[in-house]
């Protein structure tokens, strides 16, 4: 009904989306850069350390997991089920559960090594290869279920 899915939307704009709905980004930004970091650092150190350390790390997680964050991953998932099940989680889920995705992203193992491996000295390289995360993870998905 529309009067529910007004609701919903306010809802959303008002809880989940606050922080996106600001004149400007900067508070979303901040959130995006002490959580990732604080997350990171308690699952994964080495991680960490690419991702954050002045010497190693050249890349601002919240730069790149900035789309997965905002969009709720839609400008990078093309299966449109799994984008609405993505969706569906988020909507039912604390307002920081698109932060908490993101880091799983980084950990889960596949992407994780890649991370590891790459010249992530390099910032193109590394920022390439962050943002192409989760369609690599799609591609990767839909070839290993066709065969």
């Amino acid at each position: 009904s529309p009067t529910l899915t007004t609701l919903l939307l306010h809802r959303l704009s008002s809880h989940h989306l606050k922080d996106a709905m600001k004149s400007t980004f900067m508070s979303l930004h901040t959130t995006l850069k002490l959580t990732f970091a604080i997350l990171l650092q308690k699952c994964d150190v080495q991680l960490y350390r690419i991702l954050y350390d002045m010497e190693e790390g050249v890349v601002d997680p919240a730069v790149f997991g900035f789309p997965w964050v905002v969009a709720w991953f839609s400008h990078d998932v093309e299966d449109y089920g799994v984008a609405c099940r993505i969706v569906d989680f988020l909507i039912c889920s604390h307002p920081l559960m698109p932060v908490y995705l993101s880091v799983a992203v980084l950990l889960y193992k596949p992407n994780r090594t890649k991370i590891v491996q790459s010249d992530h000295t390099d910032f193109a390289t590394l920022y390439m290869l962050l943002s192409r995360l989760i369609k690599d993870m799609e591609s990767s998905s839909s070839s290993s279920s066709s065969s």
